[in-house]
């Protein structure tokens, strides 16, 4: 079968974000605050990860990990945010690369 026409995207959960900003020349460091546990996140821009949710709505997700990607390489936008501040979903739309840094299954 051809590869010619078929659509790809990568989604990343966890520490699959992080490699996914790695891997495209981002940079992925040891965090100031580590995130372990419920923690609430806030929607910074209106996205295909979070269906008809709005700009400054909330949810409770569970977190577990001590690294964040602090740096993303060209065409990623910053989709939401953690209480404290962490980048927790991110999305490429021209490469079809999605991301979230919390366990959406918790």
């Amino acid at each position: 079968m051809s590869p010619i026409g078929l659509v790809f995207a990568m989604f990343g959960i966890c520490y699959g974000l992080q490699l996914i900003v790695q891997k495209t020349g981002g940079e992925v460091k040891v965090g100031e605050k580590q995130e372990f546990g419920r923690m609430e996140i806030e929607v910074e821009k209106a996205c295909r990860l979070f269906g008809n949710r709005k700009v400054g709505d909330r949810q409770n997700v569970g977190m577990s990990h001590g690294e964040e990607a602090v740096k993303f390489p060209e065409g990623f936008e910053v989709m939401a945010r953690s209480k404290q501040g962490s980048i927790t979903a991110v999305e490429n739309r021209e490469k079809r690369l999605y991301g979230l840094q919390y366990q959406p299954e918790v």
